[in-house]
């Protein structure tokens, strides 16, 4: 059984807001695919939505790493930050997971928007 949570629009900022320089999170979303925020660095984030519907823990640890050096990928679809909030509004979170570039642990896997913002706020 997969735990599946609602997205509230206020715990969706507070996730921007809260990301480091450096890091990604991909959001799988119930029947919407894949998503993802980049933070490049302290001002500039990329949102965008992944081509392609399913991905395996390799190709996703892959995935990070090449966007990380090239966040314009011909897999990506960049997309603004009202398109990205905008399919999250009536989405079902299945799968969170955090890249951070360069750390010890670079890929950190939450079960729900809460843990992530714990984490977050615990890892500032």
């Amino acid at each position: 059984m997969v735990l599946m949570t609602m997205v509230e629009e206020t715990d969706l900022l507070f996730i921007i807001n809260h990301i480091r320089p450096h890091s990604i999170v991909l959001f799988k979303l119930s029947k919407l695919g894949i998503y993802g925020i980049h933070r490049v660095s302290r001002g500039h984030l990329t949102y965008f939505k992944l081509k392609s519907e399913q991905l395996s823990e390799e190709s996703r640890d892959q995935l990070a790493d090449q966007i990380f050096y090239n966040p314009f990928l011909e897999s990506l679809e960049n997309i603004s930050l009202e398109q990205f909030t905008e399919k999250f509004k009536d989405a079902r979170v299945r799968h969170i997971w955090l890249y951070r570039h360069g750390h010890k642990l670079p890929e950190v896997i939450f079960a729900d928007l809460k843990e992530l913002k714990t984490f977050l706020r615990s890892h500032r």
